[in-house]
């Protein structure tokens, strides 16, 4: 499910780096609450 990405603005490589250790943390932190949640409906079940 990886989607590619279209550079259009020549600046864009450059943010990307930037903002992409914030992203790939959130999503990091999003996947764990994710399979947080996901094992307590198992236990209370």
């Amino acid at each position: 499910m990886i989607k590619r990405i279209e550079f259009v603005d020549p600046n864009l490589p450059s943010d990307i780096e930037k903002i992409l250790p914030s992203i790939l943390a959130q999503a990091l932190i999003n996947k764990l609450q994710n399979e947080n949640i996901t094992d307590n409906k198992n236990k209370s079940a």
